[in-house]
């Protein structure tokens, strides 16, 4: 057997949404005072506000880390089907800040009409911030949203869009900052309700997605489909007359029933529904457990 490769190891590690989200998180610490900073320094109030966003950004990754470490959790007796259902909270919880964020991009954007300092002129400390802060946060979402589509994690995926909004808030910025420099100031105040607009838009579409795993929305005709064509190809498989599916978390859980020949005894049906399940389990990603009913073909 071949020794796994330091280099295998690593990648494996870093694709984990626990390493992730640990990324992410001092990532944002930096970006934080690295913006905090330049705000200060380069006398602008659009890199200030941006470096608000980026620590609410700290806070939602945060709150990310631990509802992995919670969901992660084995089954116990009053947990049957373990505890996904806590990153779908999370996930909800993300969406929340997001929405709020998009809102106060909003109040925020509709104040400077009213507020904007034209003689102020924000220094090239801040208009750095912004470009470093756009490069890294568009990594950082690529990063983290290929880690929570590979892995099922709807918190993952949810946090993979707030490092997006943080892209957006500091193109606003930027966009700011280089108007001031060049005697449009309120090229920042409409920018920031563009990125407020986008926001909430990106917070309504996780919203749905996430409500439909928590009210158990049936998945697509495609994926009951293709559940079914995988049971047929189980030997003594005569006919699938159902197939259901529910998420919990990065879980998914099964329930089929199946029609085999009718004079098989008990026995023999039973070990053509253990194959079922063992097939089934391993074909299919994110699946943790599958209900096998069995029933005689007419």
């Amino acid at each position: 057997m071949t020794a796994e490769s330091p280099r295998s190891a690593w990648r494996e590690t870093l694709s984990s949404p626990e390493a992730c989200t640990k990324i992410g998180f001092w990532v944002n610490v930096c970006l934080v005072v690295v913006k905090m900073a330049a705000g200060i320094y380069g006398k602008s109030n659009a890199m200030l506000a941006d470096s608000l966003h980026s620590l609410s950004d700290v806070l939602a990754t945060g709150i990310v880390y631990i509802g992995l470490k919670v969901s992660a959790k084995p089954p116990d007796e009053d947990h049957p089907y373990g505890h996904g259902g806590v990153d779908t909270l999370v996930a909800l919880g993300v969406i929340a800040v997001l929405i709020a964020t998009g809102l106060l991009a909003a109040l925020g954007a509709l104040r400077c009409f009213f507020t904007t300092d034209t003689t102020a002129t924000p220094g090239t400390t801040a208009l750095y911030a912004a470009v470093l802060s756009i490069a890294a946060k568009e990594v950082l979402f690529r990063y983290t949203y290929r880690v929570g589509k590979a892995s099922g994690s709807p918190s993952v995926i949810a946090n993979a869009w707030d490092h997006r909004s943080d892209v957006y808030s500091s193109i606003a910025a930027l966009i700011g900052i280089a108007g001031a420099r060049a005697g449009f100031v309120y090229l920042d105040p409409l920018a920031g309700l563009f990125v407020s607009y986008m926001i909430i838009r990106v917070s309504i579409d996780l919203i749905r997605s996430n409500v439909g795993e928590i009210t158990h929305e049936a998945p697509a005709a495609e994926t009951i489909e293709m559940i079914q064509r995988e049971a047929l190809t189980v030997p003594g498989v005569r006919r699938v007359r159902r197939a259901r599916m529910h998420r919990v978390g990065r879980s998914c859980f099964l329930d089929i029933d199946i029609q085999v020949e009718g004079g098989l005894t008990v026995e023999e049906g039973h070990d053509i529904a253990t194959r079922v399940r063992a097939h089934l389990r391993d074909s299919i990603e994110y699946v943790s457990d599958v209900m096998v009913h069995v029933e005689p073909q007419a």
